[in-house]
C-alpha cells in the first residue's frame, strides 16, 4: 500500500508538470506548491474552493483511482484536466473555459460523483466531465504557497429525511420558519389516530430544511387543500433563492399545476397543466435527478422537464401563497436519494403483518384485536396437548416471507401453510422434532437442518415455495386447491409470549391505521375526517365517514386485481340526538369489483342493511344473498365498544363474506361484474373506521383524470339496488 501510495504522489507530480507544459507560458515562474492541502476519499463529495485575495494559480486537484490517476488544473482561464493509467499513458484529456474569470471570495464547487467530475458556479453545473471507470480511493488538492484560497469539502451521502411534525406545540423541529405556521394537534394526541399535523395560519408563509449539499432525491409530502389556494413544494433550494417549484393552484373548476425554476434573476416556467381539482388528501411529488425534474400526484407523473444547465443541490421548503377559502394542512415529509430518474423498487415491497400499530390503542381492551400485533392470530381447531395452532387473519394473494427469528428456547413448535378457498386446505406443515425443523407435505418428512437456534425462513417467489434457513434452502412443490394463502403457527403459549420473534411480510397489501395521512383513498360524498367516536369519551377518535341525508363514500384509489380480500374493523358512531342505545345504527357498507365509481356497477355488502334488517350482498340491482340475524346489536352494551370485524372475498366471480368471524353469505357474480374498483361507504350514518387490510393478485394506479368522474357519481349516489327491491322492505 506505501510503495502505491509513493508511486500515485510520483506520478501526480508528474501529471502537473504535464498538465503545466500543455498551458501557455506565462511572464511570472511557476508557483511554489503546498504539498498537500487537503484530503478526501476519492469520490461522492463536494469541494468548495473558495477564491482568496492573492488570487495565484494553478489550484491543482489529483484523483486517484485504482487503475486511474488524474490531474485537474484550475486557473483564471478555466479548467485542464488528464487522466492517466498506469503506464502513464493518457487516456483522456480536456480543458473548460469559464464564462466570466474567478472573483474574490467566491466559491467554485467540483463535484465527484459515479466517475463524473461536475463543477458548479452559483449554484448551477456549468461543467460536466465523464472519466474513466474506475474505483475512486484517493484525492488532494495541491495549492500555491502565496495563494489564500480556502478549501472545504463535503462528502455525499445518501438523503434520508422524514418528519410528520409530532412536535410540541411551538416547535418545528429541523424547519425554518418564515410567516405563520402552526403545529396543528387534538387536545389529547396520545388517543388520536394521526394527531399531528402542520397548517399555515397566513400568507405568505414558508417552511425550509434539509442541506445546501442534497442532490438527486425524491421529495413527496401528504397536503390537503380548499378552493382558492396555492401552495408550492420548492426543491435545490438556497439562501440565493434558488430552486425548483412545484406550485399548485387549487381552483373550484380546476387545479393548474406549474414547474417552475428559480434563480435571483427572476423564475422561469419549465412546464404546466391542469387537471381536476385535488379531493381529500393527495401525496405532492418532485423528483429531481441530473438535471431532469418530475412533478407528481399520488405517484403519477404528471410534469417532466429537462434542464440543460441544472441546479446543483439544495434543501426543501414548503410554501402557502394564498389560503383560499379552506385551510391548508401538510403531513408525512419524505426525502430519499434516487439513483435515477425512473428510480423504484425492482420487487413489489413486502409489508410487514406483524407488528404493533398504535402503542396507546392496543393496550386498551376494545381495539387490542385490530390495534396489535397479537390480536391478528387466531386459534383455530382445539388443542393439542398444549400444542395450539393460531392462524393469521390475512388472506395473501401474492408473495410473502415468514421469518421465525433464531432463540435457544421458542414456544413456536410448528408451522402450517394453508390455501383458502372452498375450505382450509394444508399444503405443507413444519414442525420442531428435538429442536430441529422437519418438513411434512402429503406421506413424507425431511429434516431441513434448520434449528430453533437457527431461525426458519418460509416464502413463497412467483408462485414458489421456499423453505429453510438463510444458508440452506429448499423448493417444496405445490399442488392442491386454488385459493388464497394462509399462514398459521403452532405454539405452546399464547401470541403475546412470542410474537415479537415472528416476521410476516406480504406483497401487494396494503394496511392502514389511519396514522398517516389518507393519501390513498377519494372521500367524494360526505365528510371524512379523524373525529371522535364516542360522546361521552370523546379523547379517542378515529377515521370516519359520516352523511345523515345521504351517502358517504369512499373509494380506493388502487384498482385490485381478480381475486381481492377487503377486511376492515368498523363501528357506528354515538349519536345522542337520534336515540339513547343505538336503534340508529345500520349500513357498514363496502363494494368491490366496481366498474368506475358507480357503486351498481359493483358487488356491495350492506350490513345492517336497508335500515338494520339484516345483512345483504347486492349486485346488478338485485340482493344476491340476505342473511336476517346478522344486525348492528341496537343494544348499547352489545355495541357501545364493540368493533366489528368485516371480511369480505373475491376469488374470481365468487364472492363471500364474514361479519366477526360468522360466515354472512356467498352468492356467485352476474356475468360481465369484472369491475375493479373498491369503496367503503355508509347511508345516511355516520361509520367509525378503525382499520382496513386489502390485499389482491395485482394493483394499478388509477388514472388522475377519472376523479372527476368519482364527484359526478357521488354526488347523487344512493342505494346499489333498484327502486323496485328497496320499495319491497
Amino acid at each position: 500500500m506505501e510503495r502505491r501510495t509513493v508511486r500515485l504522489l510520483l506520478l501526480a507530480g508528474l501529471l502537473a508538470g504535464l498538465v503545466s507544459s500543455c498551458r501557455p507560458s506565462a511572464s511570472v515562474p511557476a508557483p511554489e506548491y503546498r504539498r498537500v492541502e487537503a484530503r478526501g476519499a476519492g469520490s461522492d463529495c463536494v469541494w468548495s474552493l473558495v477564491v482568496g485575495t492573492t488570487a495565484v494559480w494553478p489550484a491543482t486537484w489529483v484523483l486517484c483511482g485504482e487503475h486511474v490517476l488524474a490531474n485537474v488544473a484550475v486557473t483564471e482561464e478555466g479548467i485542464e484536466g488528464i487522466a492517466f493509467d498506469p503506464a502513464a499513458q493518457p487516456l483522456q484529456q480536456f480543458s473548460l473555459p469559464w464564462a466570466r474569470p474567478p472573483v474574490v471570495g467566491e466559491a467554485l464547487q467540483f463535484m465527484f460523483q459515479s466517475n463524473v467530475l461536475r463543477v458548479v458556479r452559483d449554484g448551477v453545473v456549468v461543467h460536466a466531465v465523464a472519466f474513466p471507470s474506475d474505483r475512486w480511493t484517493d484525492d488532494f488538492w495541491r495549492l500555491p504557497v502565496q495563494a489564500d484560497h480556502q478549501l472545504r469539502r463535503q462528502r455525499l451521502d445518501a438523503v434520508l429525511f422524514a418528519d410528520d411534525f409530532m412536535h410540541a406545540e411551538g416547535s418545528f423541529g429541523a424547519w425554518t420558519r418564515q410567516g405563520e405556521w402552526c403545529i396543528d394537534a387534538t387536545r389529547n394526541p396520545l388517543r388520536d389516530v394521526n394527531a399531528f399535523q402542520l397548517a399555515a395560519t397566513g400568507e405568505p408563509a414558508l417552511l425550509t430544511a434539509g442541506c445546501w449539499f442534497w442532490r438527486d432525491y425524491g421529495f413527496r409530502v401528504a397536503a390537503t387543500c380548499g378552493p382558492g389556494s396555492v401552495l408550492s413544494l420548492l426543491a435545490y433550494r438556497d439562501e440565493a433563492g434558488r430552486s425548483y417549484e412545484l406550485r399548485v393552484a387549487q381552483g373550484e373548476q380546476e387545479a393548474v399545476l406549474t414547474l417552475l425554476r428559480h434563480l435571483p434573476s427572476g423564475a422561469h416556467e419549465l412546464a404546466t397543466a391542469s387537471r381536476s381539482p385535488l379531493l381529500g388528501w393527495n401525496h405532492l411529488g418532485l423528483r429531481m435527478h441530473e438535471g431532469r425534474i418530475q412533478a407528481q400526484i399520488n405517484g403519477q407523473t404528471l410534469l417532466v422537464a429537462d434542464d440543460p444547465t441544472p441546479l446543483a443541490f439544495g434543501g426543501i421548503g414548503l410554501e402557502v401563497s394564498r389560503l383560499g377559502s379552506g385551510r391548508v394542512v401538510f403531513d408525512d415529509v419524505e426525502v430519499t436519494s434516487l439513483r435515477s430518474p425512473e428510480d423504484t423498487p425492482s420487487e413489489t415491497p413486502l409489508v410487514e403483518l406483524v407488528e404493533d400499530t398504535h402503542d396507546v390503542f392496543s393496550s386498551e381492551e376494545s381495539m387490542t384485536e385490530w390495534s396489535g400485533a397479537q390480536g391478528d392470530w387466531q386459534q383455530v381447531g382445539r388443542p393439542e396437548g398444549d400444542r395450539v395452532t393460531y392462524l393469521h387473519r390475512a388472506d395473501l394473494w401474492s408473495d410473502f416471507r415468514l421469518l421465525l427469528k433464531a432463540g435457544a428456547e421458542t414456544p413456536v413448535q410448528g408451522v402450517r401453510l394453508y390455501r383458502d378457498g372452498d375450505s382450509l386446505c394444508t399444503l405443507a406443515s413444519l414442525d420442531l422434532v428435538d429442536s430441529v425443523w422437519h418438513l411434512r407435505q402429503d406421506e413424507t418428512e425431511v429434516p431441513l437442518g434448520a434449528t430453533a437456534t437457527t431461525g426458519l425462513v418460509c416464502e413463497t417467489r412467483s408462485g414458489r415455495l421456499l423453505v429453510g434457513t438463510g444458508q440452506t434452502v429448499r423448493e417444496v412443490p405445490l399442488a392442491g386447491a386454488a385459493g388464497c394463502w394462509r399462514v398459521g403457527l403452532v405454539a405452546v403459549s399464547p401470541p403475546r409470549d412470542w410474537v415479537s420473534g415472528v416476521s410476516l411480510g406480504a406483497a401487494k397489501v396494503h394496511d392502514y391505521l389511519f396514522r398517516r395521512a389518507p393519501v390513498d383513498w377519494l372521500p367524494v360524498s360526505g365528510r371524512w375526517d379523524v373525529t371522535y367516536r364516542w360522546q361521552c369519551d370523546p379523547r379517542w377518535s378515529f377515521y370516519t365517514g359520516r352523511r345523515l341525508a345521504g351517502t358517504a363514500m369512499n373509494w380506493f384509489r388502487l384498482a385490485h386485481g381478480r381475486n381481492v380480500t377487503l377486511e376492515f374493523f368498523a363501528a357506528p358512531r354515538m349519536n345522542r340526538e337520534r336515540g339513547e342505545d343505538y336503534g340508529y345504527a345500520a349500513d357498514l357498507n363496502a363494494t368491490l369489483g366496481a366498474q368506475g365509481y358507480q357503486l351498481d356497477q359493483g358487488c356491495s355488502f350492506l350490513y345492517g342493511g336497508f335500515h338494520n334488517q339484516g345483512s345483504q350482498i347486492v349486485a346488478a340491482g338485485r340482493v344476491l344473498a340476505e342473511n336476517r340475524e346478522l344486525r348492528i346489536p341496537a343494544d348499547k352494551k352489545a355495541t357501545h365498544r364493540h368493533w366489528f370485524r368485516i371480511k369480505i372475498r373475491k376469488q374470481g366471480d365468487r364472492v363471500a363474506w364474514w361479519i366477526d368471524e360468522r360466515l354472512a353469505g356467498e352468492a356467485v357474480l352476474p356475468a360481465g361484474m369484472d369491475g375493479d374498483r373498491l369503496a367503503l361507504w355508509t347511508w345516511r350514518n355516520e361509520m367509525v373506521v378503525g382499520r382496513v387490510r386489502i390485499s389482491s393478485d395485482s394493483w394499478t394506479r388509477v388514472a388522475d383524470r377519472d376523479e372527476e368522474a368519482a364527484v359526478a357519481a357521488g354526488v347523487g349516489a344512493a342505494y346499489p339496488v333498484m327502486v323496485e327491491e328497496a320499495a319491497k322492505r
